[in-house]
């Protein structure tokens, strides 16, 4: 059921149960709507324009408070609506363009991680406030990861399918190119934590040393060994609040 169906239909039986004789037509002659059209939108077939919506909520004495809220609500099941899969996700092929773009972008990635946070509600209020952008920016990463088959929207709920991802669709050397603009992305975003987070919520060090270049193989393998373990841990938890980026950098200041 609709938030507005759900609200009309509460509001109608309040009016019944002070008054026996009230009708649904006397409800659609108080609302000034056509009685066929208000039984649409009570049963959930028919969602008006928000200026209708407001005209409708007004003439119900709600607060301006209550009509933003409810209007924000039927806002989402409409976006709820555009994004529902209506055909097999098997039917979904991703682009070259497109993994390029789902490689390249941090916010993908995070917004994969983000919705562990609320298991996987589909709320844009939240992810707008979490990511720190606009509901239009949310809908394209949306639209993005839909695209690529990565996730799949039902109701009001969102599925990872990111399992068996691949990039081999672009190319090696693309998927360079992707990555590249990947580690260049997050490390913008960790210049800005380093002004906008506080100390005790994040750790950025550093260490300068001599070694010698034959011995770099060696230490990846150790780093990498590092962050699937630093991963293991901080991910074993019951119940998640944040998303995180480790970002580990090892390269020579040294000219050749």
């Amino acid at each position: 059921m609709s938030v507005l169906s759900e609200f009309l239909k509460n509001k109608l039986q309040e009016k019944q149960d002070n008054n026996p004789a009230y009708s649904m037509r006397s409800f659609a002659r108080d609302l000034n709507i056509d009685p066929s059209s208000l039984s649409k939108v009570m049963n959930g077939k028919r969602i008006p324009d928000i200026e209708l919506v407001q005209q409708i909520l007004e003439k119900l004495d709600q607060s301006p408070e209550e009509i933003e809220k409810i209007c924000f609500k039927i806002e989402q099941e409409k976006n709820i609506k555009a994004f529902k899969i209506s055909t097999p996700k098997k039917e979904y092929k991703s682009t070259p363009e497109l993994v390029f773009k789902i490689i390249s972008d941090p916010i993908h990635y995070t917004f994969l991680e983000l919705i562990k946070l609320n298991s996987g509600k589909f709320d844009t209020e939240f992810f707008t406030k979490k990511l720190k952008v606009t509901e239009e920016r949310i809908v394209e990463v949306l639209n993005n990861l839909q695209q690529a088959g990565l996730i799949e929207i039902e109701d009001d709920h969102i599925s990872d399918l990111t399992a068996g991802f691949s990039s081999h669709e672009i190319g090696l050397e693309q998927t360079n190119k992707a990555n590249k603009e990947y580690q260049k992305s997050l490390l913008e975003l960790s210049k800005e934590a380093i002004d906008e987070v506080e100390m005790e919520n994040r750790d950025h060090s550093a260490i300068v040393f001599a070694t010698n270049q034959r011995k770099i193989y060696e230490a990846k393998g150790i780093i990498k060994k590092f962050r699937q373990s630093l991963c293991d841990f901080l991910e074993d938890v019951d119940e998640k609040d944040s998303v995180y980026a480790l970002h580990v950098g090892l390269f020579p200041v040294t000219k050749k």
